[in-house]
């Protein structure tokens, strides 16, 4: 029997392998991202640039400020179109196509280009820019254009390729094409009886026709991909502030930096 009891007692861990076991769980426990990113946190990311931006956003209003820029400036684009060619036909019809006569039409072109394609292109950039600012603020940094060459390696890239956000951006990605598929097959749908009056029309009015059905479909593709693009800021707000979470131990070295 004593020898049984030794035996048995020395199966049975002591006080020391509990301690052990528990602190080696309380260092577990501590190293979960349980705690909400600290003020420092979240400004040293903003200064690496790591915010909470959604492309979506940029991607709606530029369509919608393009379209609404070019219905604006349509008139205008025409009228200059027109006049650039009568005076391009009726240069050649009336004069030698020379060197000299070339370059003359490349800087008519040039500068016809600049006055229709200018005005838009502003507008774009502008409402970029403020899409930008909207969602982020001013943030000027230059570490995500910083060379990383940790970034070559191929096995971190096939990791991020078939990693979870890189799975959630392709549903994204799938759920978008559908919505917005779905509304232009219902737009045509509604206008397929407007179509065949452009044969009987003159080439003015089809093209007003024709336009107004682009802009118009244009318009409320970019109003589904605003509706998800706010949603897809919600998600990029969730998931950013997710990433930055701390676990208990971090919070405790930042402090004591402090």
């Amino acid at each position: 029997m004593p020898c049984i009891k030794t035996y048995t007692e020395s199966l049975a861990p002591s006080n020391k392998d509990y301690i052990r076991l528990i602190n080696f769980d309380l260092q577990l426990f501590s190293q979960e991202k349980t705690e909400e990113a600290t003020p420092k946190r979240k400004s040293d990311a903003r200064n690496k640039g790591q915010v909470a931006k959604s492309v979506e956003i940029n991607s709606a209003f530029i369509i919608l400020a393009a379209f609404l820029a070019l219905k604006l400036v349509s008139p205008m684009i025409y009228l200059e179109l027109s006049n650039y060619m009568r005076l391009v036909f009726s240069n050649i019809a009336r004069n030698d196509f020379t060197i000299t006569e070339a370059h003359v039409l490349f800087i008519d072109f040039a500068i016809v280009f600049l006055k229709t394609a200018l005005p838009v292109m502003v507008v774009i950039l502008i409402i970029s820019l403020a899409a930008n600012m909207l969602q982020v603020g001013f943030n000027f940094t230059l570490e995500p254009i910083m060379p990383n060459f940790g970034k070559l390696n191929p096995l971190t890239g096939f990791q991020r390729l078939f990693s979870k956000r890189s799975l959630v951006e392709l549903v994204k990605s799938f759920i978008k094409i559908a919505v917005v598929g779905y509304f232009i097959y219902q737009f045509i749908l509604k206008e397929t009886l407007e179509l065949p009056k452009l044969i009987n029309l003159e080439l003015i009015e089809s093209l007003q026709l024709a336009g107004g059905l682009i802009l118009d479909l244009a318009f409320q593709i970019g109003a589904v991909i605003l509706v998800l693009a706010v949603l897809d800021y919600f998600y990029q707000w969730w998931q950013h502030n997710e990433s930055l979470k701390m676990s208990k131990q971090e919070v405790k070295e930042e402090f004591k930096q402090s």
